[in-house]
Parts: structure tokens; sequence; C-alpha cells
């Protein structure tokens, strides 16, 4: 994860810099870039657990056509939920919370005292 963070702080320095260098229009078009080949970038970390290799634009490039089709499907589940995030924000926000039912036929207490009477037992000696 530190090397993720370290390729983000180093995607955010060239987006920025671009932005006070040549624009907003150049900017937000390295933005977009950066968007679209992240995902593969962790990927190649993934991989081979080398920061320089995962910031190699050949080997980000390898990965992309590796995966063709899939990762174009990634980048869409990614944006779904990015999306799917963003609009439960303003509209209900415990919409991401997954239901948990408690379990059925046995209740805490039942089973505590079964084994309450079963350590009892085994100490004793009789059987069980």
């Amino acid at each position: 994860p530190l090397a993720q963070v370290v390729i983000l702080g180093l995607i955010y320095a060239a987006v920025k810099f671009t932005g006070s260098a040549w624009g907003a229009m150049p900017e937000m078009v390295l933005a977009a870039l950066a968007a679209f080949v992240f995902p593969a970038s962790v990927a190649v970390l993934g991989r081979e657990r080398n920061i320089l290799v995962a910031i190699y634009p050949v080997a980000v490039a390898r990965m992309i056509r590796g995966l063709g089709l899939m990762y174009f499907l990634v980048l869409l589940v990614i944006g779904a939920y990015a999306f799917g995030i963003g609009s439960s924000r303003t509209s209900r926000p415990d919409s991401l919370a997954i239901p948990v039912s408690p379990r059925r036929g046995r209740s805490r207490s039942g089973s505590g005292v079964r084994r309450a009477a079963l350590t009892s037992a085994h100490r004793s000696g009789a059987p069980g």
C-alpha cells in the first residue's frame, strides 16, 4: 500500500506541475490518462513487487494489453463503484450497508448452558 501511495503522489505532482506549466486542458488530459492506467500500475505492482516496474510505461502497457477486454471491465466496475458511492452519499448513506441477520435456532444462553453442563460432566467423569 505504501508504494501505491507513492505512485499516487508522483501522479498528483505530475498533474499539478502540468497544470501550472501548460494550463487546465493538458492537466485534465494527464489526470484522465493517469486514472486510466493507475489500476494497471497497481496490478503490475502486485505482480512484480517493484515500484520501478510499476511506473514503467512499457510494463503498464503490457498489463493492459495482456488483460485486453477484461481491463475495460475492471475500469467499468471501478467506475460503477465510484458512481454508486458518490450517489449514495447524497441520497442515502446507509444504502451500501450489508444487512446482517442473527443466527436462527440457536441462542447464546442456550449454548452456554449446554457447554457448562458438558464441562461439569467431563470433570466428574460422567458420560456426556
